[in-house]
């Protein structure tokens, strides 16, 4: 019967601080939209934006395309 208290108060433990758990990381962008105008057919066009990560924690990118 102990070993089930012990395992109790553990998966206990476990679930509280995975509550607590939160990312902090934000993005901001210096401009909220651009307009590129009216661009010809097949013409390449290019922006280059700015972020930055004011936040406490790692902002991590994936899957950018």
């Amino acid at each position: 019967m102990n070993i089930f208290r012990y395992l109790s108060f553990l998966f206990f433990l476990v679930a509280c601080f995975s509550l607590v758990t939160r990312n902090d990381a934000v993005i901001w962008f210096n401009v909220q939209e651009y307009d590129f105008g009216a661009i010809p057919l097949k013409e390449e066009v290019q922006y280059s934006l700015e972020f930055s990560n004011p936040g406490k924690t790692l902002l991590i990118l994936s899957n950018i395309k």
